[in-house]
Parts: structure tokens; sequence; C-alpha cells
């Protein structure tokens, strides 16, 4: 879709338009089937299809809202001013915090479309608010940041070389590849996280 709307049709920020619409429904496949394949009870995969349908839409709010948070903290984390410094930082750890709530608004069945949003970004906090969870929470966000990065270098690399379509080249590619991959990585942590006796014997990290 990203391909068709960048290359094939020229739509003004296509890149931009496909990772806010494409990306969030694909990790909210990837939840879904991870979901299933947690669960005790069998479940067919059209189950899957049916929570994308479902829950998509959530997925794609809150994924453009952590977005926005995630990106002014490193662009906090990087400015000049310590002060700034210091906000980046706290804004890298809530980026943290936040990193299950689209896991959680697929895959949680205890809210209704009006608290799904809110009730996921709650529970995002609450279950990376313990020691191990939070440090692989924070483990996913800063591969997360380190992909950005190369992303952005590579990004830059093409538009020196004034390669066409830079921006998609750039990012598309290899967003493709290891998006899945991020996807059920934090998917399985959330359910490991989530379950009956790990929510039992877990510690806070204050």
């Amino acid at each position: 879709m990203q391909a068709l709307l960048e290359l094939v049709f020229h739509v003004p920020h296509g890149t931009d338009v496909g990772n806010a619409i494409v990306q969030p429904m694909l990790v909210t496949l990837v939840y879904a089937f991870v979901w299933i394949d947690a669960r005790d009870e069998e479940s067919p995969p059209m189950t899957a299809w049916e929570r994308l349908l479902e829950r998509a839409w959530a997925v794609i709010v809150i994924d453009f809202l952590f977005g926005q948070v995630a990106g002014l903290a490193l662009a906090l984390a990087i400015a000049p001013d310590p002060v700034f410094v210091v906000l980046g930082i706290l804004g890298c750890a809530l980026s943290a915090l936040l990193i299950f709530a689209d896991a959680s608004a697929t895959v949680d069945d205890d809210a209704t479309a009006w608290t799904l949003i809110p009730k996921s970004v709650v529970k995002s906090v609450a279950t990376a608010w313990h020691a191990v969870t939070f440090s692989r929470a924070l483990a996913i966000f800063s591969i997360q940041l380190l992909f950005f990065a190369i992303e952005s270098g590579l990004t830059d690399l093409l538009t020196n070389a004034h390669a066409a379509d830079p921006a998609f080249w750039g990012f598309v590619p290899l967003s493709v590849l290891v998006t899945p991959a991020f996807a059920a990585v934090t998917a399985v942590v959330y359910c490991d996280a989530t379950a009956p006796e790990k929510q039992a014997g877990s510690s806070s990290i204050v």
C-alpha cells in the first residue's frame, strides 16, 4: 500500500500516510495471532482477522500518539539545554511505559469502544511498572530507536546521492522487515507479563 501511494499514485506524503495506517494494521494482526497462540483454548485463524477489524482503529490512534510522545522525547533528549535533556530522558521512560498500549488495545477484552484507548494506556503503564517488565519494555523501545536512526541515516544517504524517493526507500523496506518481529516480541512480553501467575509475583520498579 505504501508503495502504491508513494510510487504509483504519487500521493503527497504517501510514506507517512502508509506508516500511519498500514503498519498499525500489520502489528494489530501480529498481536492478534500471538494472542490466539497464548490462549489455552483453540481459536480459528479467522478470530485474528476479526480482532483486526475490531481493534485496528484504536491501534492506529495509539501508535500515532505514541509516535508524537516518543518523537518529542527524542528531540528533547538530544537538545543542548540540560533541562531539555532531562525532560527528554523522562519522556523516553514514559514512552517505554506506553510500549504495550497497542498490544493491550488488541488483545484485552475488558473494554468498550469508548474506554478502549484510555484503558489500554493505563494497562500498559501498570504492566510495565515492574522491574523485569520495564527493563524489557525499555529494551524494545531502545532497539526501535536504533532502527529509526538507521532508517534516518539511510534516508539522508539516499537524499545526498540524489536517489528517487529517498524517504520511501530509506524507511519502508526495513520497516516491513522489522515491524512484524517487533510486534511479535512486544506481544509475547505483554502476554507473559499479564499472565495471572506473573501478576501475582511481580514487583514494582519503585
